[in-house]
């Protein structure tokens, strides 16, 4: 009998995950089954961090700053695909 994950078919939005906490608490939810979406300000470690979470979920990555209007105001794209964050 195959062991469902806890965090199956949910969706994570991740703050600061390109290091230290958020990544830490981005790999707990990916390694749970939880597909993540990881936002942090800088896109180069945005995308190592991202390689470095367990499969098979689909993880995202988007660039920017959570202070900023306008990355909240691009944001809401990525609330139409991932409509159970």
């Amino acid at each position: 009998m195959a062991i469902t994950p806890l965090l199956a078919k949910k969706t994570a939005l991740v703050t600061g995950a390109s290091s230290g906490i958020g990544l830490a608490i981005a790999k707990t939810f990916a390694s749970h089954g939880a597909s993540c979406i990881l936002m942090a300000r800088k896109p180069q470690p945005l995308e190592i961090a991202a390689k470095e979470l367990s499969a098979p979920s689909p993880h995202e990555t988007f660039p920017g700053d959570v202070k900023s209007e306008e990355t909240w105001k691009l944001f809401d794209d990525v609330f139409v695909s991932f409509p159970s964050i």
